[in-house]
């Protein structure tokens, strides 16, 4: 059997004479193959201000936080004063304009995703080659996706807020779709790559005599070799220089390197210690977890074996994450694996990603509050301090810089905030996912390459792995030409979401895009680097004094919210002093226009005004918080917790008393309050009782009374909301809750049944933490209970002042 050095063969693949014929080995090449993609590592990591904890400057946090409470509450006494109300809602009317059919858009895009997986699956089985078949099928499908998404928003006329939300979100599904095809069809080719080489190997271990003496001889190899290196080890206690190892376990030693860092791991022997990334790790594993094992032939003597046993070792780390659960391509194939790639929050797909034991409901809790409460600063902000200052023709460009910069550096600071801690951080926790550095401290950057780098690290890894690597790894372009076609495509998906939102091409956004480049070489001045204190200043100079360069000609260009927006005059911006009444009617006529002629005079009821009326007051706010806090009352009960949910029990008490006194006090009593105020007693009663239940500290058939009742009367709610809705009677109509229609009064004795209810229920969850037994006043109070909801439930069937019908021409309350 003739052999070959490991010298002769090249990286192109060599040929192998043998008696049988002629072997072709051609080595896998990881680290210069065309579709290698960049050192994305995933590793368990917590955000920055999670981290904040610890920090020294944590009291300015803090101080921030207070400073814009106390923004918020000036603002709203100011307003108050002047206009009769605390926050006008002009703004609020706008974003909420369609949101039904938005939802439903978004809903239609979110599933079109799905697709995705069968296309995948049948690269997978060789029906498509990805290269090149599979990647123009793909960018056919991005290409008709985003047009059809582009035209939806123009067909629907959405004001700018919708627009610009549905339009982002169609970019951030195409990218994770892209990653998704993208990452799964390069392991299909490798996984055929995988599947040659092994039939090479099987051939040449043929040659060869054989599996069991191959083995044989690998494994002799291999033990010749370790008996080498221990005897060849430098002794501290001598002065006699070591020479150099022969050429043959030089080679073995760089060759067992490279394994090591082929495969990910620390070790492989312990005096090999070479810490190295895969290049396509699906995130860093932790010491627990074991390397992937080597090929038994890797030290075969005969480079015919081992350069194949090496190259399905280097192809056995991509096809094969490093995490725990060793995902191996293709088991990832599948429309769960596909649904939990599109709530993490990341866009580069992985076969595996660190992920946490569990989910913690305050957690959750604490970001979905953080959300809405930095909502509502960023909404006073825009609607006081940012639409006022709209620039008119006859103000100057330079006073409107002033007047605009600093209240669009918040409101940019305060959306980095809501996206990237609250939103993104949430749906890692429901997804468990363990990697939370969605950023770095970008505040710091020195230039605007850094910045670009650390703002925003989803962004920032996809087009890393996905645009500037792939432009590298086709040896057609230099690392500068990979920089600006990275700079360009960016600039241009940019340019196109202003371009959807304003209906206008301008190319302003474009040019301050491509600007950073330049920009960047400043920042890389020696004056600068020596001094980052001058580049950190620099870099926020410039990134304050864009928004408002962006913003101002755009906005007197078109004034950027159309002539059915809250922007189209003026006078809407500034309105006149008026009588506070946060239930203020308002008619909405149709959009088909008025017939004429007398033959048209009996019109139906379809071509008359609609009544609305202003269903964003703070009892509804209050009374939604309400609602919120109920799924975690009921997980503080579900896993004791009686402490968490007594005190959960008293903020329920407490905002029910104070949204019903603000809206007595000053006239924000409204259709929807009626409605959601009930509903919020009912969900909180029916979380407890249900908890409670299950708990074993209620017994099952109160709750079954309780339970029975609600269900009955929720029925007959949607019953009432039917028969007395305007017409048209249509879908969206039924869930547009500022149409009024119907009026619900509790009862006297239903009044009497909810105070013990949850009597009943704050006592029964209080009972577990007091020194003292209360189950024979439980036991009456449970029968007190049961004989309570059973004569409400019939007190609503038989009184007449139950339920109101409201007529269209006339409101339910007077000004």
């Amino acid at each position: 059997m003739s052999t070959t050095s490991t010298s002769t063969i090249s990286k192109g693949g060599s040929d192998i004479q043998t008696q049988d014929g002629t072997i072709h080995v051609q080595p896998y090449r990881q680290a210069n193959s065309k579709q290698l993609r960049a050192v994305i590592s995933f590793t368990p990591r917590a955000s920055a201000f999670e981290a904040s904890g610890s920090d020294p400057f944590r009291g300015f946090y803090s101080l921030f936080w207070i400073s814009m409470f106390l923004l918020l509450l000036r603002t709203y006494v100011n307003n108050f004063y002047q206009n009769g109300y605390p926050l006008s809602m002009v703004f609020a009317t706008l974003f909420t304009r369609d949101a039904f059919t938005l939802a439903i858009s978004d809903g239609v895009l979110f599933g079109s995703t799905f697709i995705c997986v069968p296309f995948v699956q049948a690269i997978q089985k060789g029906y498509i080659r990805y290269y090149w078949t599979g990647q123009i099928i793909l960018h056919i499908y991005q290409a008709i996706t985003l047009g059809l998404a582009i035209k939806w928003t123009f067909n629907r006329e959405w004001p700018w807020v919708q627009s610009g939300f549905f339009t982002l979100h169609t970019l951030v599904m195409l990218m994770k779709t892209y990653s998704y095809v993208a990452t799964n069809g390069y392991l299909a080719d490798l996984s055929r790559t995988y599947a040659a080489t092994q039939s090479q190997l099987e051939q040449s271990i043929k040659v060869a005599g054989g599996y069991e003496v191959v083995l044989a001889q690998a494994n002799e190899a291999n033990e010749r070799q370790e008996t080498d290196g221990n005897q060849s080890a430098p002794d501290t206690r001598s002065v006699t220089p070591v020479g150099t190892p022969p050429p043959e376990r030089e080679e073995s030693t760089s060759l067992r390197k490279r394994l090591v860092a082929t495969n990910g791991t620390n070790m492989l022997k312990k005096e090999d210690n070479v810490p190295a990334l895969p290049l396509t790790s699906s995130y860093v594993p932790g010491l627990d977890v074991p390397p992937l094992p080597l090929h038994p032939l890797t030290y075969h003597p005969a480079p015919s074996i081992s350069t194949l046993a090496q190259s399905l070792n280097a192809m056995d780390t991509e096809l094969t994450s490093t995490g725990k659960n060793r995902v191996r391509f293709p088991t990832n194939l599948t429309y769960a694996n596909f649904l939990d790639f599109q709530f993490v929050p990341t866009l580069c797909y992985e076969l595996e990603y660190p992920r946490t034991d569990r989910i913690r409901p305050m957690y959750v809790f604490e970001k979905t509050v953080a959300t809405f409460g930095t909502f509502t600063l960023l909404y006073t902000i825009t609607e006081h301090y940012i639409m006022p200052l709209i620039p008119t023709s006859e103000q100057s460009f330079w006073r409107s810089m002033v007047d605009l910069a600093l209240p669009f550096m918040l409101s940019y600071l305060i959306l980095f905030y809501i996206i990237f801690e609250c939103i993104c951080n949430g749906f890692a926790e429901l997804s468990c996912f363990g990697d939370r550095e969605f950023y770095q401290d970008w505040w710091n950057s020195t230039s605007f390459d850094e910045y670009a780098r650390k703002w925003n690290k989803p962004v920032h890894a996809f087009l890393l792995r996905h645009v500037y690597q792939a432009s590298l790894s086709s040896k057609r372009v230099s690392r500068f030409s990979a920089t600006f076609i990275t700079f360009l495509l960016s600039a241009l998906v940019h340019e196109l979401v202003m371009a959807v939102v304003t209906k206008k091409i301008r190319m302003y956004l474009f040019i301050l895009q491509m600007s950073q480049i330049p920009l960047i070489f400043v920042g890389r001045l020696p004056i600068i680097k020596r001094n980052r204190v001058l580049g950190n200043v620099f870099f926020w100079v410039g990134l304050m004094a864009g928004f408002p360069l962006l913003n101002i000609p755009l906005l007197r260009v078109q004034k950027l919210y159309g002539p059915r927006s809250f922007a189209a005059s003026r006078g809407v911006i500034t309105p006149t002093i008026r009588t506070f009444s946060a239930t203020k009617w308002r008619l909405q006529n149709p959009k088909t226009p008025p017939s004429d002629g007398p033959h048209k005079k009996n019109n139906s009821n379809a071509d008359k005004p609609t009544l609305r009326e202003n269903i964003y007051t703070i009892p509804n706010a209050l009374t939604a918080s309400r609602i919120l806090a109920c799924p975690v009352l009921g997980w503080s009960i579900l896993e004791g917790r009686y402490g968490v949910a007594t005190g959960l029990l008293l903020y329920a008490g407490v905002t029910d008393w104070v949204d019903g006194y603000i809206a007595r006090k000053w006239n924000m009593r409204t259709v929807l309050g009626t409605i959601l105020d009930p509903a919020a007693d009912k969900t909180l009663m029916t979380t407890l009782t249900v908890t409670l239940a299950m708990k074993g500290l209620l017994p099952v058939s109160l709750a079954v009374i309780i339970l029975g009742r609600d269900v009955l009367l929720s029925i007959s709610a949607f019953y009432y909301r039917y028969i007395s809705l305007p017409p048209p009677k249509t879908f969206a109509r039924y869930w547009d809750f500022s149409i009024p229609s119907a009026e619900v009064r509790p009862t006297d004795i239903s009044k009497l049944n909810t105070a013990l209810q949850l009597g009943l229920m704050g006592v029964t969850t209080v009972a577990p933490i007091l020194p003292m037994d209360l189950s024979l006043q439980l036991m009456a109070l449970q029968l007190t209970v049961a004989v309570t909801t059973v004569w409400s439930g019939l007190s609503y069937v038989f009184s007449k002042d139950a339920v109101k019908i409201l007529t269209s021409n006339k409101p339910p309350f007077k000004q």
